[in-house]
């Protein structure tokens, strides 16, 4: 994932925030290789997810979990237990 994708998702169009993007970056990859073992570029899951991880931290720039998107933490905590279970 290059900073232009990931700007792209996040709808950011300006430069001010790229070394910070560039660490959650890192930050949302080792999330995952530590969550789940592995990180694959080429899977779709993988990437939404790392994607997903950097729109969080990069709009909430908190890390108090709240009850307003329940939604999509239980995609993430679902796609996570997936990959921990190795499933396809």
């Amino acid at each position: 994932m290059d900073i232009k994708e990931i700007k792209e998702f996040l709808k950011v169009d300006f430069s001010d925030d790229d070394n910070y993007i560039i660490l959650l970056r890192g930050v949302a990859i080792e999330y995952i290789e530590d969550s789940i073992g592995r990180f694959n570029l080429s899977k779709a899951k993988h990437r939404l997810l790392a994607l997903t991880i950097i729109d969080t931290m990069y709009k909430e720039r908190s890390y108090i979990v709240d009850s307003k998107n329940l939604g999509i933490q239980y995609i993430m905590k679902s796609i996570v237990l997936q990959e921990q279970l190795g499933s396809e």
